[in-house]
C-alpha cells in the first residue's frame, strides 16, 4: 500500500512539475518558409487560392490520403471554406479570411479547440519569378499543445516546407501549360457509353482514371471500337459537398451495356472551344469563362472536355492536348 502510494506521489508530483514548467513554454509560435519559384505570381498565387488545386499540393492532403476532404461550391477567394477529417491532422475547418490577388493570403484553421492556427503566404513579384514568404502562426497555446510544438516545431518546419516544394513544382507544370485560340464551333451529336458518379472534389481525378479504366474493359470484353476520344463532362457539386461527372466513350451505334453503364446520344450544340496543352486544364477554364462573360454568351448546358493523349503511355504532361468544351446558345 505504501509502494502505491509512494507511486501515486510521484506521478502527481510529475503533472505538477509539468505543469509548471509548460507554463513557461511559449504560447505562441510562428513558422516562416521562403523559398524563390522560377514562376509569375499570378501563377503561383491561384493555386493557393483555389481549394481545388489543394490537393496536387497541400501537405497535410498529400500525407495522409485516407484524408476525407470536402469543399463548398465557393472554392476560392475570400469565405471559401475546405473542411477535412483525419486521423494523422485531426479534423479542421479551413477558410480564407483575406485576399488580395496577386499578392497576399491569409487563411484560418480551425481545429475545435481554444488555440488559434492562421497562414499567411506573401507573393513577392520579381525578375526572376515570385518570392513566396509562407508563415503558420500558433496562439494561444494550451499547456499540452505547447509540449507538442517543443517536440515537434522541427518536423512541422519540414512538412511546411515539403508543401512549398510541391507548390513549386506545381506552379512549373502550370507554366509550361499553354492553350490555343478560343472559338466557336459546333459539336454534332454522337453517341456514348457513360459512366457517372459524384466523389468529393479532391478525388475526382484518381476517380476518373478508374472509370475510364473500367470502361476500356467493357469496349475490350464486348470487342467495341471506340469512334473517337474519351469525354468528361462536368456537372459540378451537388449534395453534401460531392462533385458529380461522367466519363464517357463514343461508340458508332447503341448497343447493350452492363448496369453500372448508360448508352447516351450526346446532343448537337454550340461551343466555345479552346485547345489545352499540359495538365491541370484550369487555364482552358478561365480562358473560355472570361471569353463567355466578355462576349456576353449564355451557356447552354455543362463543360465537357475530350482527351487527346494516353495518360498510360505519355508520360510528358506537357504535351498533353485536352480540348475544353462549354456549350453556349
Amino acid at each position: 500500500m505504501k509502494n502505491l502510494l509512494r507511486l501515486l506521489f510521484i506521478l502527481l508530483f510529475l503533472v505538477i512539475v509539468l505543469i509548471i514548467f509548460g507554463l513557461f513554454l511559449p504560447g505562441k509560435h510562428k513558422i516562416v518558409v521562403r523559398k524563390a519559384i522560377d514562376v509569375p505570381a499570378e501563377i503561383v498565387f491561384p493555386l493557393v487560392n483555389d481549394f481545388r488545386n489543394w490537393n496536387s499540393w497541400s501537405p497535410w492532403l498529400q500525407n495522409d490520403t485516407s484524408m476525407i476532404v470536402k469543399t463548398e461550391k465557393h472554392t476560392s477567394g475570400k469565405g471559401a471554406r475546405l473542411s477535412w477529417e483525419s486521423e494523422k491532422y485531426g479534423n479542421c475547418i479551413v477558410i480564407i479570411t483575406h485576399c488580395i490577388e496577386p499578392e497576399s493570403i491569409a487563411i484560418n484553421f480551425d481545429y475545435g479547440t481554444k488555440s488559434q492556427t492562421n497562414s499567411l503566404w506573401n507573393f513577392l513579384q520579381t525578375d526572376e519569378g515570385t518570392q513566396l514568404e509562407w508563415t503558420i502562426s500558433l496562439e494561444r497555446l494550451s499547456i499540452w499543445e505547447r509540449y507538442f510544438v517543443l517536440f515537434n516545431k522541427n518536423r512541422m518546419r519540414q512538412l511546411i516546407v515539403s508543401g512549398a516544394d510541391e507548390l513549386e513544382e506545381l506552379a512549373i507544370t502550370f507554366s509550361r501549360s499553354r492553350i490555343g485560340e478560343i472559338q466557336m464551333a459546333r459539336c454534332e451529336a454522337r453517341p456514348v457509353i457513360v459512366m457517372s458518379d459524384s466523389v468529393l472534389a479532391a478525388n475526382v481525378p484518381a476517380r476518373m482514371q478508374e472509370m475510364f479504366a473500367y470502361l476500356n474493359t467493357f469496349f475490350q470484353r464486348r470487342k467495341l471500337e471506340a469512334s473517337g476520344n474519351p469525354i468528361a463532362v462536368f456537372y459540378g457539386v451537388v449534395s453534401d459537398s460531392l462533385f458529380k461527372f461522367d466519363c464517357a466513350i463514343p461508340v458508332t451505334e447503341r448497343t447493350w451495356v452492363w448496369q453500372t453503364l448508360r448508352f447516351y446520344q450526346m446532343p448537337a450544340t454550340n461551343v466555345v472551344s479552346v485547345s489545352h496543352f499540359g495538365y491541370p486544364t484550369d487555364k482552358a477554364h478561365r480562358a473560355i469563362l472570361k471569353y463567355i462573360e466578355a462576349n456576353k454568351l449564355e451557356a447552354n448546358g455543362f463543360p465537357f472536355e475530350e482527351y487527346l493523349y494516353d495518360a498510360q503511355s505519355d508520360i510528358d504532361t506537357v504535351s498533353w492536348e485536352t480540348k475544353v468544351y462549354y456549350p453556349v446558345k
